[in-house]
């Protein structure tokens, strides 16, 4: 079925048809763009007139207020049959005597929707491969909170924590799946995504030292461990769970390759994924070693910032697969980073050689539509140098 409707409530709240913003566009009524934005909220269910009334027309007497819902329910639905076509309106935005909802078919798309709809289908998942494939889903439509922009709207606080609980529930029991299973990259790519939403979420502080640990990063790991207990301290004067307390008690046995404190350990099947941050510590240590050799391949393709959660990762863990452990690689917005810890220029050259050789990378960049990819490579033998490198992002 053809969509004719796309709503987004996470991060950025939209309601599109053919990139058209319907309610912006077409409502009239202010009062009514903000009725939808609360059936939308809860469009699992019928909600009663009375409710509606007393939440927009507080203290107005029943017969007007009720010819009001009328009049903005009529905007409303007037807004898209402009956009999408006669009939829709009503088709979409249903009441009877004493209810008002929502009723969407397979033609409209809904994030918050299909978010629910993902989380089931982890639920009811017959292997940990499909459900990590559902629980992936969901998560990337999860792009910031619910109906951000409504700062003023009590009835939206709620609802907004009550997704972002979902989805945080959502995130511990992926990273739970994925570091079972070993997959320690995919599980730093989504424990770097869920502190990108939540910075001090227990569970994926807790991932991240468990990651860094068996990284051999001790030094960030301590670090990492001391900004939470200080967090902890301002914001809620708790003391530090005790399984944290076994984690960074474990840091000091853990025996590195890579310098005392800047190992890459126990990283099978490539690089390490780290995060950006990070990425240039290592960077900025290795161009300050007495005799460093290290060299860092800069790779912007074309396109990369408007992929999906997926499709990035799979390029990036495809790029980190194709490395040596001792290296590591980072990815933000538009860019992707790969330290290599022993070899100039020529090396960072012949690596990119290598990587478009793939088949498999080769495919990935066709599939995602990437056509063109910008390149760079510096040396790391001096401070000098990493300044350079510092200076060109």
């Amino acid at each position: 079925m053809e969509r004719i409707l796309n709503i987004t409530t996470f991060g950025t709240y939209r309601v599109v048809h053919k990139n058209t913003d319907v309610l912006s566009q077409y409502c009239k009524s202010e009062k009514g763009a903000e009725l939808f934005r609360y059936l939308l909220a809860n469009y699992e269910k019928k909600v009663s007139k009375e409710e509606i009334i007393s939440l927009f027309w507080p203290g107005m007497d029943e017969k007007r207020a009720r010819q009001n819902l009328s009049s903005t329910l009529y905007f409303v639905r007037n807004a898209f049959n402009k956009a999408v076509g006669p009939g829709i309106g009503k088709k979409l935005c249903r009441s009877s005597s004493q209810m008002c909802w929502l009723e969407f078919d397979d033609s409209i798309f809904f994030d918050a929707m299909q978010l629910k709809k993902e989380l089931d289908l982890a639920n009811k998942a017959g292997s940990l491969d499909e459900k990590v494939l559902h629980l992936e889903n969901a998560i990337s439509l999860y792009r910031g909170d619910f109906m951000k922009e409504d700062e003023y709207n009590d009835w939206v606080i709620p609802i907004r924590a009550e997704y972002r609980e979902i989805v945080m529930n959502a995130f511990v029991e992926l990273l739970d799946i994925l570091y079972q299973k070993g997959d320690y990259n995919e599980c730093m790519f989504y424990t770097l995504r869920l502190m990108e939403i939540a910075p001090y979420n227990e569970m994926g502080i807790k991932y991240k030292l468990r990651l860094l640990k068996r990284q051999g990063r001790i030094s960030e790991a301590r670090e990492t461990y001391l900004k939470y207990v200080e967090h902890l301290k301002n914001h809620y004067n708790e003391k530090f769970a005790k399984d944290f307390e076994e984690i960074i008690s474990s840091l000091d046995s853990i025996d590195t390759h890579y310098g005392k404190e800047h190992g890459m350990v126990n990283q099978k099947g490539g690089a390490a994924l780290i995060d950006v941050s990070t990425f240039m510590e290592f960077a900025k240590f290795e161009s300050l070693k007495r005799t460093s050799s290290a060299a860092i391949l800069f790779l912007q393709p074309e396109g990369f910032d408007k992929l999906t959660e997926r499709a990035r990762k799979e390029l990036i863990l495809l790029i980190t697969s194709a490395l040596k452990e001792r290296d590591a690689g980072a990815a933000e917005k538009k860019n992707i980073y790969i330290l290599l810890t022993e070899g100039k220029k020529p090396l960072a050259n012949m690596v990119e050689n290598r990587l478009k050789s793939k088949e498999k990378f080769n495919t990935l960049l066709k599939t995602f539509n990437l056509n063109r990819i910008q390149s760079k490579a510096f040396e790391l033998n001096t401070f000098n140098d990493y300044l350079v490198f510092e200076s060109s992002l």
